[in-house]
């Protein structure tokens, strides 16, 4: 994935099964922008994939 941000909060949610809230403060942002960004991540992961649905 182009966005090196997007990789790594879809590589520590979702396959390091880490707490949002731990990765939030990590990052220095809220848990809710961190949820925005990973919905982000996974629209970009589709296009990456060559999927050009939108994810909901």
């Amino acid at each position: 994935m182009p966005n090196e941000r997007y990789r790594k909060v879809i590589e520590v949610l979702d396959l390091q099964d880490v707490r949002p809230e731990q990765l939030a403060e990590e990052m220095n942002v809220t848990v809710d922008n961190l949820y925005n960004i990973h919905r982000r991540a996974l629209v970009q992961l589709r296009l990456v994939m060559g999927r050009k649905e939108d994810y909901v």
